[in-house]
């Protein structure tokens, strides 16, 4: 979606010290800002924009890659246990498991951390999907 593709762009100029934080403006309870009534696509986004930034960029570093994969996993648990209200073991939580016993497939695992927002939310929550 757009917002996965300003996410990637964000990633590519994010030079240190060439795009500094960010920062929105508008009205705390209007249901159509992305934070208030997008949480699931906003969350969703940044995971698939990490997944291709990676994709498109393979020769990254692998500690990077393994960064951006425990920080994919574990927005998607966030997201379950918050958004869901589901504090049971899940998916994500075996994924950094195995991670920390050595897996090293991270964009396999960032793509599953998107995988996982399909199969626990509604079917209108996520427009764009990665494919």
């Amino acid at each position: 979606g757009i917002i996965a593709a300003v996410i990637v762009l964000y990633y590519e100029w994010s030079v240190p010290g060439f795009i500094e934080n960010t920062t929105s403006y508008g009205p705390i309870d209007d249901e159509s800002r992305i934070m208030v009534g997008k949480k699931t696509q906003l969350t969703h986004d940044y995971n698939a924009a990490l997944y291709y930034f990676l994709k498109k960029n393979i020769n990254i570093d692998k500690k990077v890659s393994k960064v951006a994969c425990v920080k994919s996993l574990g927005r998607a648990e966030k997201w379950y246990r918050s958004e869901m209200g589901k504090t049971k073991l899940n998916k994500m939580n075996l994924h950094k498991i195995f991670l920390f016993l050595g897996r090293k497939d991270y964009l396999n695992l960032i793509k599953e951390s998107c995988m996982f927002f399909y199969t626990h939310s509604d079917r209108d929550s996520i427009r764009y999907r990665i494919k």
